[in-house]
C-alpha cells in the first residue's frame, strides 16, 4: 500500500510576477518580490522547505517519492510533476523550488519536474500577477 502526505500551502501573487523561467519555479515567504525574480509564482507563503510538515518531509526525501503539486488560483489550477530525493535537505528558512533538473540544494522540494515557472499558462499568470491569492496543494506518495 502507498505512503501519502499532503499539505496546504498559501501564498499570494504580485505584479512582479512574470513566470519566464524555464527550469525552476519557486514559491517563497518573501512578501516582496523584484522583477528579477522570473521563477517566483507566489510570495508571502506561510510555509517554507524547512516548515514542511514531518510526515511530507519523510517521503519527500525518498528517491522512489513522486510530488504532485496543484497550483490554485482564481478557479485555474496547474499541476506540476516531480520526483524526490535522499540527498534534499528540506533546511530553507523562505523558499520552496521546484526543478526540471537533477539539482538539490536546501530550498529544493521536487526535481525532475514536468513543469517551470515559464510552462504555466499566461492567463494563470495574470491572476497571480493581479495579487490573487495562490493554494498549493503539495502531496508526495511512495509506492
Amino acid at each position: 500500500m502507498p505512503c501519502v502526505a499532503r499539505v496546504t500551502i498559501r501564498c499570494r501573487g504580485h505584479p512582479f510576477v512574470t513566470a519566464l523561467h524555464p527550469t525552476t519555479l519557486e514559491i517563497t515567504k518573501d512578501a516582496e518580490l523584484t522583477p528579477k525574480g522570473d521563477c517566483i509564482i507566489g510570495i508571502a507563503a506561510d510555509m517554507a522547505a524547512r516548515d514542511l510538515p514531518p510526515e511530507v518531509r519523510d517521503l519527500l526525501c525518498r528517491d522512489e517519492a513522486f510530488v504532485t503539486a496543484g497550483f490554485c488560483c482564481e478557479g485555474q489550477v496547474v499541476t506540476v510533476r516531480g520526483r524526490g530525493s535522499s540527498r534534499m535537505t528540506l533546511s530553507h528558512p523562505t523558499d520552496m523550488v521546484f526543478r526540471r533538473s537533477g539539482f538539490v540544494c536546501d530550498r529544493t522540494v521536487a526535481i525532475c519536474a514536468d513543469g517551470a515557472a515559464r510552462t504555466f499558462p499566461r492567463d494563470f499568470v495574470a491572476k497571480v500577477a493581479a495579487g490573487n491569492q495562490i493554494l498549493v496543494r503539495f502531496e508526495v506518495s511512495v509506492p
